[in-house]
């Protein structure tokens, strides 16, 4: 009988070591996907923000002064799309 409830016991603790393990686990998941989401964000961001200054300096090199204009106006635009998403996708990811 002593030996059944040792095996009890040590299966008992196997299971909870094994839980444990995988709430660990779960939890360097989350951490991990946590790193991706914000290292994709910032990437997307940094990409809107160099796009939209090649724009710019395209649009600086052209003699007519609408064109600069616009490009200078796309380029903004861009920017602060770039901001605004951003920001936006870093909040839905924290919630």
């Amino acid at each position: 009988m002593a030996t059944q409830t040792t095996s009890r016991n040590s299966g008992r603790e196997s299971i909870d070591q094994t839980t444990q393990r995988l709430a660990d686990l779960n939890e360097r998941l989350g951490e991990t996907a946590r790193k991706a989401d914000d290292a994709y964000v910032d990437s997307y961001e940094k990409t809107l923000k160099s796009y939209a200054g090649l724009h710019e300096r395209v649009g600086s090199t052209t003699q007519i002064d609408w064109v600069a204009s616009v490009a200078s106006a796309q380029a903004s635009f861009v920017r602060d799309f770039a901001e605004v998403t951003a920001s936006a996708n870093r909040e839905l990811l924290r919630s």
